[in-house]
């Protein structure tokens, strides 16, 4: 048989569940656990998540007295906070407020008990002894509540709670990102969901619980049906009929709307004054005592009835219960007879199955003082206090109130707290609240402490008795001054709002370690006093403090006839709440309120008062185990954290952050597995893409008879003499035929032996003509990046990337705030900082590297002092640059940045508007003139200028760049420029700098002006110089050298736009092919690019000779298929924002560390405003991002645009020293220069050297852990095996076949002869597979959809297609 402590249902939980067995679960459990466990699968680990923090063994350059130092506040820290947890249980006692266990029986009190107020507090007396220890004195309380406030201010509590709160923050988002399936599936099994576990409404105000809609259908009825009921006692006597009171206000009952009734709080933002007028339907008073009062002439009739409609409605759903708040003045000692009274005659709730009264207490003693209602403050607590006092020890002296004070649960305070004060000094309080008889009213701590003194008496009176006790849950923290939460926390039980909170990280910390409930109203908040998006709600919610949803004045906030499931429904969507969130909730609000024990018990289980999972019942609170336990463990660990730190036994050091697989609950959801499948696949389809020069050794070059020759738009290196086909006699022979004797193409040896007499012939390679270095063919490149694509669609790998990226985010935010100190220490020992360190601008075009100012003042010296330099030339004149400026009507004179118009202004999501701007004044003559290097001047004046940019680079010692030039591919001398072009002008032959050659991606542009023919002659103008150089020096002894010793990378640029993706005319079709007038989609340069550089980069290293990387602009819009391309292709990409919008390219950017080279200045002025930008997101998830200038002479305003743009992403995204360093090591990293520079500016390759890099080991070992951790995770998760038995994709007995199957199978292999010889004839695909039509496809119930020009192929490629693909290209 089970324990008393085992589960009773599956309910009870994956977080400590046990495969129960036998009679002790149901059959239908024993199926529903066996479907769970089939859908998951077995891993070490645990119910929830741990995050556990292990030294580090980096030494960082800190000493053990900064070390002490820390460890001192720290110690300091946990002092003080201890101490205002003592603080605290000073002024309560460890007894459950509401077990109505009987201490002594009446006839058990044999000496009768009297009652004397002793400086302001209530004490009963038996024969001049007290019958009890008095409360705590109010000046010890001003002592206590001043330590709290010091203590509160104190900087390193206020330090070490703020660390605290964000650590509690991120574990609860990593807790529900690694525990979230879980949780779900462990409430799919319980009877309970969120519609039917109880909630209680724990703070809203009777006078305001109905909605507009309810009041107004109630007035109208009443209007109708009781037109001559008497209402109103007028002062001469006479009596008004509710008929006439409405002709006095001139107001026609059948006419009234929810908008004349005008109790919306639509104008109340920061005023309280309009908000209480909100009270008055219609804007009467004399309506809100007729229909909201208990005091007036029909002894409050009206508001009773509309009362027992609204405990009416709760009983009607059961699940809502509410602790309505009634006023006690304090104006009079008869208020509590009246209410009692009320109560009683209109016989609301006699057994306290719904409701449970809270007295509020307005604190508006300045009101009656000013009227001489009262005399003093003291008049106000005995009014107040001494009727109940007398009622506890004499019931019979007023039975109703006796009986009323059992369905009261609480005591309130409320009123405006924005009003100015007096701060609570002993100095300047009356020691006795007799002698406060000001006009003023008394500050909010005052208050407090009377109240609770009394509460707390009245309560030790009634303990004697047996009889219920009360809380006190005062508002505070709705707005005002934050230490009003200081008294709050002193004497409260609960409060109301504490919205304040979040201002104040010490009280925050300490609400959460005492779990101090709250009863939050984030929309009566957005009407009053705080926006709902800042509400801290959520917050508290994440980082563990008690908290609760509750309505407040739903006649003035809700629109619904539910207000409770209104204030969740909004919450829940608006913070993304789950459905476990919003029952922890609703729990929490049980546990808050002052219903019965034996009523919380049925409510939300039998064991509700225990602490952990052994209070917890599933089958009643809908709260997965797990959540419970993750709750109760990290309460448990902050408080342990906080007595090592005190007792000095928790050493502080570095620490990195290990997060731990589950261990009680071994569960891994299918979907992850698969989606690991997944992303294992497209890492290792990268690994066939990525280029690895150093297995090309120089030995290679031996064969002397090398021949290159470009196949299929792809220059490649073949072995000996050239060997043509025998049949065609113009390709490449590939194949030799023993049989025929003769050598054949690809082509041709296909045809032929088509015929059967020929297939037995025996066919070998040419090993004369075989290619030396091939990339990868473009055919199996398209079959890839379809099924990169289907990962990057697929709906598991999204998913599971999306969480991980998260994850990591959240790891980072935790090591900065565990390590931050430690990281600043080791940074103050280096022997370099952030100003020295070597930074790398990876990104910048060499037309736009001069600031504005600098060009400005260039072209100034230029018209100044050589005016006569013949500059153009024109309709067969030669110009001087001062004619230029005169035919120009330029008056240099005053010449200014405003008339330079350069600046990228007015250019979001317009890149044409953007390219205008290279224009000086607007004007191309000028661009031509001074920013171009094939001019009349052969580029002098752009060489001179970009000499002054790379002299001012070289003198900032620290500053490097790899500026991008251009080669267009418009003419084969291209090349030869540009070489001369350098090497003619010393001053660009800087060691600062790394020229990149950036290839626009314009081919309809030059098809259009007949620079060239076809795609092919677009690469033969690109490639063919730089394997002819490559092959024979000699032959271009000038590009020899630039290619030698400057140019060590290759761009792509251009506009991205969105439908330039794969179609069927792009996918069939060869360079030569496409001659068309339309420019090849963004993967179709991008392939060509990549493929000719890889096979240039064999060729160059088998020679000895440097290589290049291929580092193109891609991600900064266009389409997403654009980064599926790039990680397979690229060594590196620029921009790359759209990354953000696709967490599957994201992930994997991230696993394979592909260099990403952002511009947020630059992005912000075309692509994504500054503040949307992804870029500190990708830094602290790990992605290898660097910073760069892009364009300085449209973007930057001041002379150090690289320093601008680090020190912009500083301000924006609070990046510190440490991090920025970590950026300019990423961009040295990511850079082309050699290792040898590298290892100068970063110190050995195989470690990290903080007196080089700057940046701590800490940092490095947090970098690299996290990858690590990622990638042995993937691989780890991919290996498990899954407990279902996985059924065999093709049965040993098939089925018998049906005719319908039949002509399905049949129809499939004619399709699939289709695509043989669309894919045989790839030129007639072009016309056969035209871009206007729309083909489907069908194979084996796969589908492949050839779509029109512009749209991709859909992924989900028929698994025939890509087989034969394989088979047909690739085998």
């Amino acid at each position: 048989m089970p324990s008393e402590k085992q589960p009773k249902s599956q309910l009870e939980e994956l977080g400590k569940r046990k495969m129960l067995t036998g009679s002790s679960i149901s059959h239908s459990l024993k199926e529903s656990l066996r479907l769970a466990d089939e859908n998951t699968i077995n891993v070490d680990g645990s119910s929830t998540l741990y995050v556990r923090f292990k030294p580090t063994d980096t030494d960082d350059g800190f000493d053990s007295q900064s070390s002490s130092i820390l460890g001192s506040e720290v110690e300091l820290a946990c002092k003080s906070l201890l101490e205002a947890i003592e603080l605290r249980k000073k002024y309560f006692k460890e007894n459950d407020v509401h077990q109505n266990s009987q201490f002594f029986s009446r006839s058990e009190l044999e000496i009768p008990l009297n009652i004397k107020i002793i400086d302001g507090v209530f004490i009963p007396f038996s024969k001049d002894k007290e019958a009890y220890a008095k409360p705590i004195s109010f000046h010890d309380y001003i002592l206590d509540y001043n330590r709290l406030l010091f203590i509160a201010s104190s900087g390193p509590v206020r330090t070490f709670t703020y660390k605290r709160l964000k650590y509690l923050e991120y574990k609860f988002e990593l807790h529900k990102m690694m525990n979230r399936d879980r949780e779900i599936l462990a409430a799919k099994f319980d009877p309970k969901d969120f519609s039917n576990v109880f909630k209680v409404d724990t703070h809203v105000h009777l006078a305001a619980a109905m909605t507009a809609g309810h009041l107004l259908d109630f007035i109208k009825r009443k209007a109708h049906n009781f037109p001559k009921d008497e209402v109103v006692l007028n002062r001469d006597g006479s009596k008004q009929s509710l008929e006439a009171v409405f002709e006095a206000a001139k107001l026609k009952p059948t006419d009234l709307t929810v908008n004349s009734l005008d109790v919306y709080a639509d104008n109340t933002f920061q005023r309280f004054d309009n908000f209480n007028s909100k009270y008055n339907p219609f804007g009467f008073s004399e309506l809100r005592t007729v229909f909201l009062k208990t005091d007036n002439y029909n002894k409050g009739r009206y508001f009773g009835e509309l009362t027992q409609e609204l405990l009416d409605g709760l009983e009607r759903s059961k699940y809502n219960k509410a602790e309505y708040r009634l006023s006690i003045y304090g104006r009079s000692p008869n208020e509590w007879n009246d209410l009692a009274l009320w109560v009683e005659n209109n016989n609301l709730d006699p057994d306290c199955n719904q409701n449970k009264w809270i007295i509020q207490i307005p604190r508006i003693y300045e009101v009656f003082r000013k009227v001489n209602a009262i005399k003093n403050f003291q008049d106000m607590i005995e009014n107040i206090f001494k009727p109940i006092f007398e009622v506890t020890l004499n019931p019979e002296s007023n039975p109703v109130l006796f009986k009323f004070l059992s369905k009261v649960s609480a005591f309130d305070s409320v009123d405006d707290e924005s009003k100015p004060e007096t701060k609570l000094r002993k100095e300047t309080m009356p020691a006795t609240p007799d002698l406060w008889d000001s006009l003023e009213n008394p500050p909010y701590a005052y208050y407090m402490y009377y109240l609770w003194a009394n509460i707390q008496s009245l309560n030790e009176l009634r303990k004697l008795y047996g009889l219920s006790l009360f809380d006190f849950r005062p508002h505070s923290g709705e707005s005002g001054d934050v230490d009003h939460l200081a008294a709050s926390y002193l004497v409260a039980r609960g409060v109301n709002h504490g919205i304040n909170l979040e201002r104040n990280t010490s009280l925050q910390y300490l609400f959460y370690l005492s779990q101090i409930g709250l009863a939050v109203s984030p929309l009566s908040n957005n009407a009053l006093f705080l926006d709902y998006k800042r509400n801290p709600f959520p917050l508290f919610f994440k980082r563990g403090l008690n908290v609760s949803l509750s309505t407040d004045d739903p006649l003035q906030f809700h629109l619904t006839q539910d207000p409770l499931l209104e204030e969740y429904a909004i919450a829940g969507k608006r913070w993304k709440f789950s459905d476990c969130d919003l029952a922890e909730i609703a729990r929490n609000s049980v546990l808050q309120s002052g219903f019965s024990h034996l009523q919380k018990q049925n409510w939300i289980g039998p064991n509700y008062h225990l602490k952990g999972v052994d209070g917890n019942d599933v089958s009643y609170t809908n709260i997965p185990n797990i959540r419970v336990s993750y709750r109760e463990e990290t309460l448990q660990y902050e408080f342990d954290e906080l007595k090592k730190y005190t007792a000095g036994k928790s050493s502080i050091s570095p620490c990195l952050i290990q997060v731990d697989y589950p261990k009680q609950v071994p569960t891994v959801q299918i979907e992850d597995v698969e989606a690991c499948q997944l992303i294992q696949e497209a890492m290792k389809m990268r690994q066939k893409y990525v280029m690895d020069h150093s297995c090309v050794l120089a030995a290679d070059t031996s064969d002397q008879n090398q021949s290159i020759r470009c196949i299929d738009g792809v220059y490649q290196v073949f072995r000996g003499a050239n060997s043509i086909c025998s049949n065609c006699e113009e390709s490449f022979a590939i194949f030799e035929c023993g049989n025929c004797c003769k050598r054949y193409c690809h082509s041709c040896d296909h045809t032929l032996h088509k015929n059967p007499s020929k297939r037995d012939h025996f066919r070998s390679s040419c090993e004369v003509n075989k290619a030396m270095f091939s990339p990868v063919s473009w055919e199996e490149f398209v079959v890839d990046l379809l099924r990169l694509e289907a990962i990057r669609l697929d709906g598991r790998a999204h998913t599971f990337s999306k969480t991980r990226l998260a994850v990591l985010e959240l790891r980072y935010d935790l090591h900065c705030l565990l390590n931050d100190f430690f990281e600043k220490e080791g940074l103050k020992k280096s022997e370099t900082d952030f100003e020295r360190i070597i930074k790398v601008d990876t990104h910048v075009h060499a037309l736009s590297a001069p600031c504005a100012g600098h060009l400005l003042d260039f072209m100034k010296h230029k018209i100044t002092e050589h005016p006569e330099d013949m500059v153009l030339y024109e309709e067969g004149q030669h110009l001087t640059l001062e004619q230029v400026f005169n035919r120009l009507n330029i008056p240099f004179d005053n010449f200014t940045l405003d008339t330079l118009e350069m600046k990228a202004v007015n250019t979001f999501n317009r890149f044409d508007k953007f390219t205008s701007t290279y224009n000086p004044l607007g004007r191309s003559e000028l661009r031509t003139i001074f920013l171009k290097k094939d001019n009349y001047l052969k580029g002098k004046y752009f060489a001179q200028l970009l000499g002054q940019v790379l002299k001012k680079s070289e003198e900032r010692k620290c500053i490097k760049m790899e500026l991008r030039i251009s080669i267009y591919g418009r003419t084969v001398s291209e090349w030869d420029h540009l070489a001369d072009w350098i090497l003619e002008n010393p001053e660009l032959q800087s060691k600062s700098n790394k020229w990149i050659v950036q290839v626009p991606r314009l081919y309809h542009v030059f098809k259009e002006n007949g620079d060239v023919e076809n795609f092919q002659q677009f690469l033969d103008h690109v490639f063919k110089p730089l394997f002819e150089v490559t092959e024979n020096p000699e032959s271009h002894p000038n590009l020899h050298i630039l290619l030698r010793d400057f140019i060590t990378g290759f761009d792509s640029v251009d506009e991205e736009v969105t439908g330039d993706d794969l179609t069927p005319h792009s996918a069939f079709i060869s360079p030569l092919e496409w001659n068309g007038d339309s420019n090849p989609p963004f993967n179709f340069y991008m392939y060509y690019m990549y493929a000719n550089i890889h096979s240039l980069n064999r060729f160059r290293a088998s020679k000895g000779l440097s290589t290049f990387s291929f580092r193109p602009h891609c991600g900064a819009g266009g389409g997403r298929s654009h980064l599926s391309g790039a990680f397979l292709l690229t060594d590196g990409i620029t921009h790359g924002i759209v990354l953000d919008k696709v967490p599957t390219m994201q992930y994997l950017f991230f696993l394979s560390q592909l260099p990403i080279s952002m511009s947020p200045l630059g992005e912000d002025a075309i692509y994504m405003n500054y503040d949307q930008n992804p870029f500190g997101k990708f830094f602290k998830r790990g992605l290898n991002v660097s910073l760069s200038t892009d364009a300085p002479l449209q973007l930057h305003s001041t002379n150090e645009p690289l320093i601008e743009e680090y020190s912009s992403a500083a301000k924006m995204w609070k990046l510190s020293i440490c991090d920025l360093c970590e950026l300019s090591r990423n961009s040295v990293l990511q850079s082309s220069f050699s290792k040898k520079e590298k290892e100068e500016w970063l110190g050995p390759s195989d470690k990290n050297d903080v007196n080089f890099s700057n940046v701590p080991d800490t940092r490095i070992t947090f970098r690299h852990h996290s990858r690590h951790h990622e990638a042995h995770m993937v691989e780890r998760v991919v290996h498990l095996k899954k407990r279902r038995q996985i059924r065999e994709m093709a049965p040993t007995s098939p089925p018998p076949v049906s005719r319908t199957q039949q002509e399905v199978w049949k129809k499939n292999q004619e399709d699939e002869e289709d695509v043989k010889n669309a894919l045989n004839r790839r030129g007639d695909a072009v016309e056969h597979h035209h871009p206007e039509h729309h083909h489907k496809i069908v194979f084996n119930g796969s589908t492949v959809v050839l779509l029109t020009v512009g749209l991709l192929f859909l992924p989900q490629i028929g698994s025939l297609a890509v087989n034969y693909l394989k088979k047909r290209f690739f085998n």
